[in-house]
């Protein structure tokens, strides 16, 4: 379960997933047409999708909660040395 993601958000993100996945799967055949090599996509590639999407999206709302409390730090700061 991906806590990070606002629930609006749950849909779209699972359609987009599945979407990739199928995607590969129809450029894996193409690729196998035209390359004669094989490129295999499994439940479990599909389950690592989920994973990695879900450290990316952990990593980039830690990093952007670290961006809004300096702002919000230098926010402050300005304001009480234009008060003074």
């Amino acid at each position: 379960e991906l806590e990070e993601l606002p629930p609006q958000y749950r849909k779209s993100v699972s359609l987009f997933m599945s979407h990739v996945h199928s995607t590969v799967n129809e450029v894996s055949e193409q690729y196998l047409q035209n390359e004669r090599r094989y490129n295999y996509t499994t439940p479990k590639s599909f389950l690592e999708q989920i994973s990695l999407y879900s450290k990316l999206l952990s990593e980039k709302t830690k990093n952007s909660q670290g961006m809004i409390g300096r702002l919000e730090n230098g926010l402050t700061k300005l304001a009480s040395c234009a008060a003074q």
